[in-house]
């Protein structure tokens, strides 16, 4: 887009924020449930041309099947550790990005989001004729 050879594209808020306040590109909308406090002048894909649509860059970290508990709940107490920091929060915060409550962070939740997030897209796959060729 910068390059003036794409006409648009879909971003994340950590690359794409500092080139909105920049001007070098114009930001038409966000895919959020709700408006960024950081970009409150650009609406949701849902308040202009798609009603209810929502879509969010997330990661998990997952483990082998089998993995021992003790080594999970050391790794998952370490990832909440990190998600509470102020310092991190504060960053994530700067471009935008928008943490989920802490009772998300846990391996049933991140399964169940996982699950529906792949029912979701295999929906919206098939809807569209999308193939993996």
């Amino acid at each position: 887009m910068i390059g003036g050879q794409v006409d648009g594209i879909f971003d994340q808020t950590n690359t794409a924020l500092p080139q909105i306040k920049e001007a070098k590109v114009r930001a038409l909308a966000v895919t959020s449930k709700v408006r960024l406090p950081q970009l409150k002048d650009v609406p949701t894909l849902s308040e202009t041309v798609l009603p209810n649509f929502e879509a969010s860059t997330w990661y998990g970290v997952y483990a082998p099947k089998g993995t021992p508990q003790p080594v999970l709940d050391k790794v998952l107490a370490a990832y909440q550790k990190v998600m509470t920091d102020k310092a991190f929060t504060d960053k994530m915060a700067e471009q935008a990005i928008q943490l989920l409550p802490a009772e998300q962070y846990t391996g049933a939740a991140l399964g169940k989001h996982t699950e529906n997030e792949v029912a979701r897209w295999k929906t919206v796959a098939a809807r569209t004729n999308i193939s993996l060729d």
